[in-house]
């Protein structure tokens, strides 16, 4: 194991440490990334043929942030599920 993954679990019990050895969320705080990234995902979409306005969305696992589940509400495409395992 490595000691700085040690460290970290270790420090994610006490807040001050935790923001030391935390990674953040990539970026997914910020509404122009999430919509960005929710862009990427219909032009590949469209570029393998697949429809670019699907009747209904699923994200497995949207961890750390919802930012990217909701974009789609912003195109008026609100069957949207968000599943957390």
């Amino acid at each position: 194991m490595k000691i700085r993954t040690l460290l970290g679990g270790i420090a994610s019990y006490i807040p001050e440490l935790y923001a030391l050895f935390s990674r953040g969320t990539g970026g997914t705080i910020s509404a122009r990334y999430c919509y960005g990234v929710w862009l990427r995902h219909l032009v590949m979409a469209h570029e393998n043929g697949l429809s670019i306005q699907p009747d209904t969305i699923i994200e497995l696992g949207p961890g750390d942030s919802l930012g990217i589940g909701l974009a789609p509400y912003y195109r008026e495409q609100t069957n949207t599920m968000l599943l957390m395992f």
